[in-house]
């Protein structure tokens, strides 16, 4: 996933291949659905803090990784400098952790690709609306 993240030719292109990866790796026949690190360790015991806290640091450094996407993309000349990228990687973060939890639930792989072309289709207004 990190690896579509990073390796797209624009930064569309790579968040849109990573929501794309997304969709085929939490929903692979045979494996567990969803994602451990999304929905691993969300609410523990006291005892287990330490388990918690080092999924939370893991689940935050995607986030991480598509902001540097997107500054990216800014230094390239692709989004605008004004582009607010901390609410732009907060919003394909939580796409990305919704996702986890639809595939835990069942949701189809044909679904969580329509949840990906819906997020996409939002690219434009967003990094407009957030010049």
């Amino acid at each position: 996933m990190v690896k579509a993240l990073m390796e797209g030719p624009t930064t569309r292109a790579s968040v849109e291949g990573l929501l794309r990866a997304v969709a085929g790796s939490f929903s692979q026949s045979g494996k567990p659905r969803g994602c451990l690190v999304v929905l691993g360790a969300i609410n523990c015991m006291p005892a287990n803090k330490n388990v918690q806290d080092f999924m939370g640091e893991q689940r935050a450094l995607r986030e991480k990784f598509i902001r540097q996407r997107l500054r990216r993309g800014i230094a390239e000349g692709e989004l605008p400098s004004g582009t607010d990228i901390n609410t732009l990687a907060s919003f394909y973060t939580s796409v990305v952790d919704g996702m986890a939890i639809r595939a835990r639930d069942g949701t189809s792989r044909k679904t969580l690709k329509s949840i990906a072309d819906c997020a996409m289709a939002a690219w434009d207004s967003l990094t407009g609306a957030l010049r």
